[in-house]
């Protein structure tokens, strides 16, 4: 008995820890939520940063989930067949991430206008500054993608589970440091601590590869040039699209919030981040532990048995999703009071985060029900579907937006729970289509 007790908590020690890094990510995450909090309240400082980083660290939490689905079932169809495949695949991303940056950084101007129209004069032009220094902040994680991929199909997912936890506790080091030696916060402070833990996640993710005998990666041209019989930069492509559709839903967010009284960016952005943070916690732990085997279940000729076995597998997470959401929002007010409701941060800060938290979380279960959905639709090779119900949620967000835009903060939840429920019944009817082995049978 002790020996079988012994070999159980040995096979769940890798998901144990797994669980530890990602909680202890979302609890120093928060940590630095009350950091900010404190320190910058719903100020414009803080208003603006939070406009500025959002599309660069948006495109590095999403990228990096998408792109390991995108990639995962063509590395491990190929990684036997040609010792290649692994420096062929890392390069084109790599070169693919830098257009993306190079494109980031020159349209700066441009985000401004989409992202805050409410913003004019020396507001404006601080915002512009700062959106391009914060594509520094993608330019340097996404650099470590192809590393990412490389870890995870050999099951080192420990590293990647600690990403948000590294840039949690660099960045409340950097700010506090700052704070300890100049007792203010000094100008550009969010953007420099943004950017050292930029760097200090690279330079692990760098050193953890090498120790682990990572594959030699470079931009050689030959590989760079094998588009003919590797579709890899159509998946990225496609990918991408996908990732900016489904990111355009915070920009409208964003955009609309920018028009409402001063604060009310910093409030949603607060409530978001809690919203993201138990995102991370239940949606990115089962994408991670379920990720291989959907690669491997769904990538060739899956049936009714795979569709059965991923709803297995999900309706637990749905539960646990769903009473979290109504916790969540049953104590929405007491929840972001005890969290942020200090220093800078008022009780009138608390009302209207807690009034935007309520409703977001009415939305919760259908977009950690989508993220592992998202998986599956990669790796039964839909890329181009999923395209298509991007565009329809984000056309449904947008309108949604509009018709309860008399909710006043309760629009941007409102209109997340009905954009992603029909994206999650979107998922669903094709993949029951698609995985009915009826469907091509003789008749």
């Amino acid at each position: 008995m002790p020996s079988n007790i012994a070999n159980r908590l040995t096979r769940l020690r890798p998901m144990l820890l797994l669980q530890l890094s990602i909680g202890l990510g979302i609890l120093f995450n928060f940590a630095k939520e009350m950091q900010f909090a404190y320190i910058y309240g719903t100020n414009q400082e803080i208003e603006v940063f939070r406009i500025a980083f959002g599309i660069p660290y948006a495109l590095f939490q999403s990228f990096g989930t998408i792109l390991v689905g995108i990639l995962m079932p063509i590395y491990l169809k190929r990684k036997e067949l040609d010792a290649e495949t692994f420096p062929t695949i890392t390069a084109q991303t790599q070169l693919f991430l830098l257009i993306v940056f190079i494109v980031g950084i020159a349209s700066y101007s441009l985000q401004a206008d989409l992202l805050a129209p409410g913003y004019t004069g020396e507001l404006r032009n601080k915002l512009e500054v700062e959106i391009a220094l914060c594509w520094l902040f993608y330019l340097l994680v996404t650099q470590t993608f192809p590393i990412r991929l490389y870890l995870q199909s050999v099951n080192r997912t420990q590293l990647v589970a600690s990403t948000s936890l590294i840039i949690a506790l660099t960045t409340i080091g950097v700010v506090g440091l700052d704070i300890y030696l100049y007792h203010a916060p000094t100008k550009w402070l969010l953007i420099i601590a943004s950017l050292i833990s930029g760097a200090v996640v690279l330079g692990v993710y760098i050193y953890q590869g090498k120790k682990l005998g990572l594959p030699s990666m470079g931009l050689k041209y030959h590989r760079l040039t094998t588009y003919k019989k590797d579709p890899i930069y159509l998946a990225l492509l496609l990918g991408f699209l996908m990732i900016f559709l489904n990111m355009s839903q915070r920009i409208i967010d964003r955009a609309f919030a920018s028009t409402q009284t001063s604060g009310t960016v910093g409030s949603l952005e607060y409530a978001y981040n809690i919203y993201t943070a138990l995102g991370l916690l239940i949606g990115t732990t089962a994408v991670l532990l379920l990720n291989k085997g959907i690669a491997q279940r769904f990538h060739t000729a899956p049936g009714t048995a795979e569709f059965k076995w991923l709803v297995r597998k999900i309706m637990p997470i749905l539960v646990i999703s769903s009473l979290i959401a109504a916790l969540a929002s049953l104590y929405s007010n007491e929840l972001i009071a005890l969290i942020y409701e200090h220093g800078h941060f008022n009780k009138a800060d608390t009302a209207i985060t807690s009034e935007i938290f309520f409703y977001l979380m009415w939305s919760f279960p259908f977009m950690v029900l989508s993220m592992i959905l998202m998986q599956v639709m990669f790796a039964v090779d839909a890329t181009k579907i999923l395209i298509l119900f991007a565009l329809i949620k984000l056309t449904t967000k947008y309108l949604v937006i509009n018709w309860t835009s008399n909710f006043e903060y309760g629009m941007y939840g409102l209109s997340n729970t009905g954009s992603e429920f029909l994206s999650c019944f979107l998922f669903f009817a094709f993949l029951t289509y698609k995985l009915n082995p009826m469907r091509s049978a003789p008749r």
